[in-house]
């Protein structure tokens, strides 16, 4: 049920006309759109800082290559909230020429 209320937020509160969503045991997981890379340092800010998430702790942030379609690369953002017992996978897919912005200033030497 928490994750329902989470996601009907998270889906207003950037407005993403299309998001894709798996729940798994482990984290629920979603997919937005190439066109929110520019603002994916935001959302994570959001994210850790907002009393509603509490996603502070960023688990781990890795890529995958698929050289066989377009937007060859996925970002994959694994967030951890302790206080709330909560796993969220973000992810986005690019293309070869996009440029990811650094999440330095939000996770490192951050409160």
């Amino acid at each position: 049920m928490l994750n329902m209320y989470l996601l009907t937020t998270l889906s207003k509160l950037f407005s993403f006309a299309s998001i894709t969503t798996v729940i798994t045991p482990m984290y629920m997981q979603l997919i937005i759109s190439q066109n929110y890379l520019l603002n994916f340092a935001h959302i994570l800010r959001v994210l850790k800082f907002s009393s509603l998430f509490r996603l502070n702790t960023l688990v781990e942030l890795t890529a995958t290559d698929s050289p066989f379609l377009k937007q060859r690369f996925t970002l994959n953002t694994f967030l951890l909230s302790v206080e709330y017992n909560f796993r969220l996978a973000l992810n986005i897919n690019l293309s070869l020429t996009d440029f990811v912005p650094s999440l330095s200033a939000t996770y490192v030497n951050s409160s």
